[in-house]
């Protein structure tokens, strides 16, 4: 097999982003198309959601001629790297703003990113991630002399804390062995 490394020129992150956008469009096209179109027409699914912009792209070739709506997030990488990494998804951007019904941002600033890349304002929404914590209620809690229990749900990110949160586990260590 050829080395990655004459292929592409890049950061492994991009590289990465680059061979799963690529596995996962042949993935699809040939193996599950058929399947995902069955499963839509089946189950009366009105509403496809696809998370990342780049696999919209894919989604929207699948159920292009179905009666189904389609929405699909964008997140900070599908607008600030995608389209520059890959100019070909520029044309795909335009094309995936035509057939979608709605796309959905985190704030403002996608919103009016995307704007200007020619999204139609009427079909963008913003969906902040997180919670209002005033909205939660209290719930008291008994922890275990001793122990403590920790979990951290994310992507294998910087902007995640990965290593802050190994080094909090260190620390807990010392004082807490269980």
């Amino acid at each position: 097999p050829p080395n990655l490394g004459d292929l592409y020129r890049g950061s492994g992150k991009d590289l990465f982003y680059k061979i799963l956008q690529r596995g996962l469009a042949a993935k699809i096209r040939t193996q599950h198309v058929e399947l995902v179109r069955n499963y839509i027409k089946e189950n009366e699914i009105a509403v496809v959601h696809s998370h990342f912009a780049h696999f919209g792209y894919i989604m929207s070739g699948i159920i292009k001629d179905m009666a189904v709506k389609h929405v699909v997030s964008f997140y900070g990488y599908d607008y600030e790297k995608i389209p520059f990494k890959n100019p070909a998804f520029v044309q795909h951007y335009k094309e995936l703003f035509q057939s979608a019904a709605a796309f959905i941002c985190e704030g403002q600033h996608g919103v009016e990113t995307l704007a200007k890349m020619g999204c139609p304002r009427e079909k963008l929404h913003v969906v902040r991630l997180g919670f209002i914590p005033e909205k939660i209620s209290f719930v008291e809690r008994v922890k275990k002399k001793d122990s403590l229990q920790l979990v951290q749900i994310a992507t294998i990110t910087e902007k995640k804390g990965y290593f802050y949160t190994i080094r909090a586990f260190v620390k807990a260590l010392k004082t807490l062995p269980d």
